[in-house]
């Protein structure tokens, strides 16, 4: 006779056994009547582990708990580890709870005792920018079969990921010197989880670039630049970094700075001749004029009456410099140019115009 499948509910047990039981020896279990068996198969099974002692675990290390300002990637190992149903997961865990770095290791929950302890030191990797910037508590610890949570080491830590931001100017970032010298100022950020400890100052003429730094972290800071490169138009930036190591040089303070050229030299005295000879004319730059869309920029004034005038125009935008240049031809001791800006969102901008060696500039607001 065939059984059909049976179901049982509610075991609470560590084994099952399946054998074969004869009920009338009379009629179905004659001796040598037939081949008799039986055999099982579990589909499917829920365990539950009843184990409210938490592990115990020691020696906890690595570099999340060496002290000091943390940033990138870190380490936590614990030593050991041990419990009656076992160690399922070494875990690293901040603020009370939240599960920043996990190794987990083998249980066979058909056994029942499902886990092995934790014989030799464990190391988690944790990435601190999961921690978040700031203050935090963190442990390490073991989690047995039954989700018990044991801390080796419960430790205060400070994150520090990001750069500080940009200082602010505090003087022009707009400026023409006649010296090869320039001094700039500026206010350091506020609260910052590192504090800032020093300032890199970079100065720029066309692909040229040198970088200084000096100590900073004192609110405010200061420093003169030498243009070493000659006439014309100079960027400079300063960034900073902390104490954790971040700097990122394109959060910057940003100043344009145009060196004006050597005055022109007097022309010599005409020899006589029975007229009076007119008068060389200058460079002049009237005023610049703003059209109504805020972007278009009219210029024009007078020159002498050879060559071309070259107007350059600088205007901060969403925090970059932008340079827009133009060469106006002389004709008939006068000059006109349009100079375009790339947006209308813009507050000032400074005009150039250098004709030889005569240098004109020109502030204009955008009202």
């Amino acid at each position: 006779m065939q059984a059909g499948p049976v179901r049982w509910d509610g075991f609470s047990t560590g084994a099952v056994a399946v054998g074969v039981a004869c009920r009338n020896t009379t009629t179905t279990c004659a001796p040598g009547y037939s081949l008799h068996e039986a055999w099982t198969a579990i589909y499917r099974s829920i365990v539950t582990i009843d184990d409210p002692t938490p592990p115990t675990a020691s020696d906890a290390s690595g570099s999340l708990f060496a002290g000091g300002y943390l940033r990138g990637n870190a380490t936590a190992t614990l030593g050991s580890a041990a419990d009656g149903s076992g160690i399922k997961a070494v875990q690293v865990r901040v603020d009370g709870g939240r599960v920043v770095g996990e190794i987990a290791l083998a249980c066979d929950y058909t056994r029942s005792r499902p886990c092995s302890d934790v014989a030799t030191p464990t190391t988690v990797p944790v990435v601190t920018s999961n921690i978040g910037d700031g203050t935090h508590v963190v442990q390490v610890g073991a989690v047995d079969a039954g989700d018990n949570f044991t801390p080796a080491s419960t430790q205060t830590i400070t994150v520090d990921n990001e750069a500080p931001a940009p200082p602010t100017p505090t003087s022009p970032v707009f400026a023409t010197v006649a010296a090869e010298r320039a001094t700039l100022s500026w206010a350091e950020p506020a609260g910052q989880v590192s504090p800032v400890t020093r300032a890199h100052v970079t100065v720029c003429k066309g692909a040229i670039c040198r970088t200084t730094s000096q100590p900073a972290g004192f609110g405010s800071g200061q420093a003169t630049v030498a243009l070493p490169d000659g006439p014309g138009a100079y960027a400079v930036s300063v960034s900073l970094s902390d104490g954790a190591a971040n700097h990122d040089p394109y959060r910057a303070a940003r100043w344009s700075i145009a060196l004006a050229g050597p005055a022109p030299s007097p022309a010599p005295a005409p020899a006589p001749t029975p007229t009076t000879p007119s008068p060389r004319p200058r460079l002049r730059l009237a005023t610049p004029i703003v059209a109504r869309d805020r972007r278009t920029i009219r210029v024009s004034g007078t020159a002498a009456p050879n060559g071309r005038v070259r107007l350059t125009l600088r205007a901060r935008i969403s925090g970059r410099v932008r340079t827009v240049t133009e060469h106006a031809t002389v004709t008939n001791g006068r000059y006109a140019a349009t100079l375009r800006l790339p947006t209308k969102r813009w507050r000032t901008a400074t005009l150039t115009a250098r004709h030889g060696t005569t240098t004109i500039t020109r502030t204009i607001r955008n009202r």
